[in-house]
């Protein structure tokens, strides 16, 4: 199975490939779409979510939007504090 995937790879002029990844980046996908992970650890076989966990990559653009949803930003906080004087 690697070695078609290498094959399929090179052939599209892509370096960096494996099945290893390819599990990090569906996992990653699905996390980012929202899939359960109680779903996620049935579709890929993980017995605990900490073995689960470790496939998931998260981007700190992606953390520093889930943050800024939950909580106002510093600089939407400045304004805020410039009306009010």
């Amino acid at each position: 199975m690697q070695k078609c995937i290498k094959n399929y790879c090179n052939e599209r002029g892509i370096e960096k490939c494996s099945l290893h990844l390819f599990r990090h980046t569906f996992i990653t996908n699905a996390v980012n779409q929202n899939v359960s992970p109680l779903i996620l650890q049935k579709i890929t076989g993980h017995s605990t979510m900490k073995e689960l966990s470790r496939y998931y990559n998260a981007k700190t653009i992606d953390m520093v939007n889930i943050i800024d949803g939950i909580a106002p930003s510093l600089k939407s906080r400045k304004s805020l504090y410039k009306n009010k004087k």
